[in-house]
């Protein structure tokens, strides 16, 4: 079923557009929780930062699109049984 899955058309599409939703979300309210300073981002690893917001995006958007099309594809075989 894995591999049904991730080789749906469309899944990494939506893995791609949730990973950026995602990151354009996190970061304001990281920055938020980090009182909006204005060196925030500029006394860090960028590098660093930037794989781990993308790991992380990609984590979340992979988990979220995997259960919609996982259960996409079982409703089409459950429909396909009956």
């Amino acid at each position: 079923m894995f591999t049904r899955v991730i080789s749906y058309k469309g899944f990494w599409r939506s893995v791609a557009a949730l990973t950026a939703f995602f990151i354009v979300i996190f970061l304001p309210i990281q920055w938020a929780f980090n009182g909006f300073q204005a060196d925030y981002f500029v006394n860090k690893n960028l590098l660093k930062f930037a794989f781990v917001n993308l790991l992380a995006g990609f984590i979340y958007g992979f988990a979220i699109t995997y259960g919609k099309f996982w259960q996409k594809l079982k409703e089409e075989d459950y429909r396909n049984e009956s």
